[in-house]
Order: C-alpha cells, then sequence, then structure tokens
C-alpha cells in the first residue's frame, strides 16, 4: 500500500470547501447540541470537548471524496442524523468513555449510486478518531490527518487485532528473555566498552547528524511513494547513536558488525509490510551486516518501533532483536533472534 501524501489530502478537502483557518462556529454550535441530545436521550452524559467542537467548527458541512475507481467510491461526510447509535453507545460503555459522532463514511457503487456500506467515524476525548462498524471499532488514527489519511487508504485497525498483535509481541518478548537466560550474554559495561572504542561515549549527541538522518530516510521512502514518520524514541536514540559502527562478534572466516544510520533500500516496503501486520509503528534506525572473510555477505535491517523495541529485517524472515538498546546490543552480539 502506498499512503496518499498530505498534501492529497488537503487536495481533496479544499475541493469539498475546506481551507485553513475554517471556522464555522453557529452551525458547528447547533450540531454539537443536537448530537449531544441524541446521546444524552440513551442516558449516556456528553461532557463538553474542545478538541472535538474544534474539529466541527474546521470542518461542519465538508463533504470530502476518499477514493474512486472503475467500480466503486467512498466519502467522508460531517452530517449525521443519529444512525448506528446503539453501537456507539454501547462501544462508548465497553470503553469507558464516549466517542462522540464526528460524521460518516459512506461506500457506494457507481451502477446504481447507492450507498452499499456506511460507518459513523467518532473522536474520544484525546482526539483519538475511530470507524464503527457493526459491533467492533476501528482505530484511524491519532489525529485528523491520519484519520483522513487511512479513510483514503481503508486503512482501518480493528482495536481486537491491535490487543492481539500486542499481546503477540509480549510473548516474543518473554520467549527471547527466556532463551537470553539460557545463554552467556555480554554484560552492559562490555558493550559499553565495545561502544566506547567505536567512538561512543554517554552523552552523546549528535543532533544535527541525527536529523538529518532521519530526514533522508523520511525522504528515501517518499521516493519509494511511502510515508513513514519518526518519533521521539527513535530521535532520542540516533541522537546518541548516529555513525557508530560497533563490531560483533568474529568466528573463523565469519564475522559482524552493528552500523547505525545509513539508506534502507527495498526493507523499507518490507517494513511497512510488517508494520501493518503487526499493528506497530516502526522506523529504521541501521544496519547489522555479517562478513566473509571481512567482505559484507548479507544484511540486516533494524528497526525501532514507538515502545524503544527492536527488530531486524533479514531475507529469510522478521525478527524480534530486544526490548531496549541494551537488550537488543546483547542479543546482536549472541545472535539471539526471535523470528516473529
Amino acid at each position: 500500500m502506498k499512503p496518499v501524501t498530505l498534501d492529497q489530502i488537503k487536495h481533496n478537502l479544499k475541493d469539498a470547501g475546506w481551507y485553513p483557518g475554517r471556522s464555522q462556529d453557529q452551525e458547528a454550535k447547533k450540531e454539537w447540541q443536537d448530537r449531544a441530545s441524541l446521546l444524552e436521550k440513551e442516558g449516556f452524559e456528553v461532557i463538553e470537548n474542545p478538541k472535538i467542537e474544534a474539529f466541527l467548527k474546521s470542518y461542519i458541512g465538508i463533504e470530502m471524496e476518499l477514493w474512486n475507481d472503475d467500480e466503486r467510491s467512498a466519502i467522508f461526510s460531517t452530517k449525521w442524523n443519529g444512525g448506528y447509535i446503539k453501537q456507539i453507545i454501547d462501544l462508548s460503555k465497553n470503553r469507558g468513555q464516549l466517542l462522540f459522532p464526528i460524521g460518516m463514511k459512506y461506500s457506494s457503487l457507481k451502477v446504481t449510486g447507492i450507498p452499499y456500506d456506511s460507518m459513523p467515524i467518532c473522536m474520544d476525548a484525546q482526539s483519538h478518531f475511530f470507524a464503527v462498524w457493526l459491533e467492533e471499532c476501528f482505530f484511524l488514527g491519532s489525529n485528523e490527518w491520519e484519520a483522513f489519511q487511512n479513510l483514503m487508504n481503508q486503512g482501518f485497525i480493528s482495536e481486537k487485532k491491535k490487543e492481539i498483535a500486542n499481546s503477540f509481541i509480549l510473548k516474543i518478548q518473554k520467549e527471547s528473555l527466556v532463551k537470553s537466560q539460557r545463554i552467556v550474554t555480554p554484560t552492559q559495561d562490555q558493550l559499553k566498552h565495545s561502544l566506547q572504542k567505536a567512538g561512543w561515549f554517554i552523552g552523546r549527541n549528535k543532533n544535527q547528524e541525527a536529523r538529518q538522518q532521519w530526514e533522508q530516510t523520511i525522504l528515501d521512502a517518499k521516493k519509494q511513494g511511502f510515508q513513514i514518520e519518526s518519533f521521539s524514541s527513535v530521535e532520542k536514540f540516533l541522537r546518541s547513536y548516529v555513525g557508530i559502527k560497533m563490531d560483533l562478534w568474529s568466528s573463523d572466516k565469519w564475522s559482524s558488525y552493528v552500523s547505525l544510520g545509513g539508506i534502507f533500500g527495498n526493507d523499507i516496503e518490507e517494513m511497512i509490510v510488517q508494520s501493518e501486520l503487526l499493528q506497530l509503528t516502526l522506523f529504521p534506525i541501521g544496519i547489522e551486516v555479517t562478513c566473509l572473510d571481512h567482505s559484507p555477505y548479507e544484511i540486516t535491517t533494524l528497526c525501532m518501533d514507538s515502545q524503544s523495541r527492536f527488530y531486524g529485517i533479514h531475507w529469510s524472515g522478521f525478527y524480534f532483536i530486544g526490548s531496549n538498546e541494551w537488550e537488543a546490543f546483547q542479543n546482536l552480539r549472541v545472535q539471539n533472534w526471535i523470528e516473529i
């Protein structure tokens, strides 16, 4: 999947009559009151939320095209007439907080022009966006732009699926920990010594080089048709380690090293695939290189998720490497990788 860009989203919104700074105060206030009244009639207390009200002020009355192919099309509309209210209330009660309806997504067959599928789009108190379909809630994004992008790409994340994926990752972490307890692993002091030989030191902060690294990675991904974003844990890691090349192990003609930073080529696409399968946000931060007679033999791209866990993309599979940087360095040193 090649995500639409922010510019494409804004183009569709402008075609629908939206513009930066748009504020339909009166219409938004009326819609808020009408929708709150419907929800309260069902027994759910509605508390004013400035973020939801701000969204309504900016977008009320907008109908944006999401996608359009030979047979089908879809739109997002901020209109809501009380449809699916039972499902919205039930899911709100299950979550312990209100899902406030801010619009609808409609899919239509071009032959008939009649919607064959519709789902309410909601926001919670933290400004997270969700789609409601049947008895399930689908996460769309942490802000309006993520939500619009996922609506346009049909990238709905089932909360149940996300919960299963998180449980799976926790299971893999436990397997890695159990396996590492059976192996003689280097201590953190030994790893620090190896890193210091490679030029690292406590408090190292290569802010400019790190920024260049993650901006170049984002640009390389964009050239391949993918949109990725850095996040705080990645940026912190790169500030400390970008440009470091540390030897890992050697045996007869074989050896290995880790290089932090670099260019990641076609592994960006595989990273996107794994991100979707495991409901993770991933970003590449380096490579592990296995050498034969001191010449590169095979390469593994190293990635981090938003919880600072480390993974490896190799031709043979996708691997969990560690729950933090020190565990990752340990497992890279002793080749303790768990295939996912």
